[in-house]
């Protein structure tokens, strides 16, 4: 107990129950070892700096990252940036787990702190910036004149696009790509963010992805278990001290004024295991998806080629197209247009026949020229406008009618 964190500046004796127990309120939340979060008191520590030391909720300290701007924001964070740590990042897992060696693009293979994925999250601001920054890397002294920023894809790409205004296919050739969801919510990437060699970047993935692609959209999925957490023990006061005897123990019996904890309650039943269509789930999100998957859907799709991944986006014929717009075009996106309907000439490669679902002719051209699909429910039902409202009703009766003729 005495040990334990403690709830507030000059408390001697540490909380049992660690920063849960201390009072969810900045008067009994208030210390080195506890902080306020979001309405809750937690642990002060939110991660581990380089230098082994925990890295604790407002706390100043240097920004060990990759230099990279924010050109929506026109803030930096900058390599040796001195800052002060908010709260955790609210970063997805997904994006916390680094890339295996087999499924890095080439210029990723040449970090030598690939471990650094693993680390958390955090919540930095920076004096001078509008907004706050995310970052990983931080230390309790700046860095010297010798050492070096760490290697990042994302920031190599951004500085590009900042001090060149380097877009689309010249990032691609150089190496280098763009990230396909900066949120890192795609589930079939590694780390949530960057897709893999082998797959394209679609920009908003359709409702109905889940149509003629086989078992790519079904995911199993294992609900966590939901606990009830146990009543926290009340407050045990310390047995009084009184006279001891020459043995050492008390002369008289001591009581235990502890109460009684309260039964633990019953834990509801977990929910059962159950498939799960991820595109549905995830419909209108950036996804990655590969080759032989992408090949296989008759719907309209657009692709990103600068988050494409390289050995895909080189290779000549390859169903995602970035190898033809590279070659011919400065563009970045890459829009397929799915089955087309040709009536007066036989099926084959794009072309079919009287499909439902299937773009014509002059619907196919529009879609790839301006991105923009007709309106017509039988095209395709996964970018409709919003419906029309209904004409106004004439709600005179017949006898209201005869007598205004009249």
């Amino acid at each position: 107990m005495f040990w334990g964190p403690k709830c507030r500046d000059g408390d001697i004796v540490g909380s049992h129950n660690g920063c849960g127990g201390c009072g969810n309120n900045e008067r009994d939340c208030n210390s080195s070892d506890c902080k306020m979060w979001q309405g809750q008191c937690r642990d002060a520590k939110i991660g581990e700096a380089l230098d082994g030391k925990p890295a604790k909720m407002h706390e100043w300290v240097w920004y060990w990252g990759a230099t990279r701007p924010y050109k929506e924001t026109g803030d930096w964070a900058k390599f040796g940036a001195l800052g002060q740590l908010i709260g955790p990042g609210n970063m997805k897992n997904g994006a916390d787990r680094g890339k295996p060696l087999a499924g890095m693009t080439p210029s990723e293979k040449d970090t030598k702190d690939n471990e650094d994925n693993k680390l958390p999250w955090m919540i930095m601001h920076i004096p001078g910036n509008m907004q706050y920054v995310q970052v990983k890397r931080v230390n309790h002294r700046p860095p010297q004149a010798w050492e070096k920023p760490p290697f990042s894809t994302e920031a190599q790409a951004e500085m590009a696009k900042y001090q060149f205004g380097l877009h689309g296919d010249l990032i691609a050739g150089m190496g280098m790509m763009s990230p396909c969801d900066k949120m890192g919510r795609i589930l079939t990437a590694s780390d949530g963010t960057f897709c893999e060699d082998d797959q394209a970047c679609v920009t908003a993935l359709p409702a109905d992805f889940s149509k003629n692609t086989g078992k790519f959209c079904w995911h199993w999925f294992t609900p966590e278990c939901k606990k009830v957490e146990c009543p926290p023990p009340k407050y045990c006061p310390p047995p009084p001290k009184g006279p001891l005897g020459k043995n050492g123990q008390p002369l008289h019996p001591v009581h235990n004024n502890c109460p009684v904890p309260k039964p633990c309650p019953k834990q509801p039943p977990c929910d059962k295991p159950y498939w799960q269509d991820v595109c549905k789930v995830n419909a209108g999100q950036p996804w990655c998806v590969p080759g032989h998957v992408l090949k296989k859907y008759r719907g309209p799709l657009e692709i990103q080629c600068s988050a494409t991944g390289n050995d895909l986006r080189t290779k000549k014929g390859s169903p995602d197209g970035c190898w033809w717009l590279n070659k011919n075009s400065r563009e970045d996106l890459q829009r397929l247009p799915g089955k087309i309907n040709r009536h007066y000439a036989p099926e084959g490669g794009w072309f079919v026949k009287h499909e439902n679902g299937a773009l014509s002719e002059k619907q196919a051209e529009t879609w790839i020229q301006t991105g923009k699909i007709p309106d017509n429910p039988k095209d395709n039902s996964e970018f409709l406008k919003k419906a029309k409202a209904p004409k106004k009703v004439n709600t005179r009766t017949q006898n209201e009618a005869a007598a205004a003729q009249a």
